[in-house]
C-alpha cells in the first residue's frame, strides 16, 4: 500500500527547480486502486511495451508515464505504450478511468 499523503518530487539542476506534487489515497488528489488489485502494469522487454489494464469493469480513459522526478514523459489513450525512447530506469505509470479514477503503478523499465 503507498503511504497516503503529499508526495512532491523536486529536481534542480543548472540553478533551477523543477517541483510536482501527487496527493495520494486523498479525494482531491490521486486516489491508488492498485492495493485492490483494480490495475495493472507488464513491462515486455522483448517488444519494449508497457502494457496497462483495470480488471474490473472500468474503462480506461487515459494512461501517463512519469520519470521519477514527476516529469509526464508520455500520454497516451491506449492500454500499451512503447518504450523504446525511455532510458533504463523506474518510471510511474497513473492511469485514469472514465469516472476519474486514478491507478498507479511504479515499473522498471531495463
Amino acid at each position: 500500500n503507498a503511504i497516503q499523503g503529499t508526495w512532491i518530487f523536486e529536481a534542480k539542476m543548472n540553478g533551477q527547480t523543477a517541483t510536482t506534487t501527487f496527493n495520494v489515497g486523498t479525494t482531491t488528489g490521486i486516489k491508488n486502486k492498485t492495493s485492490e488489485n483494480l490495475f495493472f502494469v507488464q513491462y515486455l522487454q522483448n517488444e519494449k511495451m508497457i502494457r496497462t489494464g483495470l480488471l474490473q469493469n472500468e474503462l480506461l480513459k487515459q494512461v501517463q508515464v512519469f520519470d521519477v522526478l514527476g516529469k509526464s514523459l508520455i500520454t497516451s489513450t491506449k492500454n500499451e505504450i512503447d518504450t523504446q525512447k525511455l532510458s533504463k530506469g523506474l518510471y510511474i505509470v497513473v492511469a485514469t478511468d472514465i469516472e476519474n479514477n486514478y491507478y498507479v503503478q511504479k515499473v522498471l523499465v531495463d
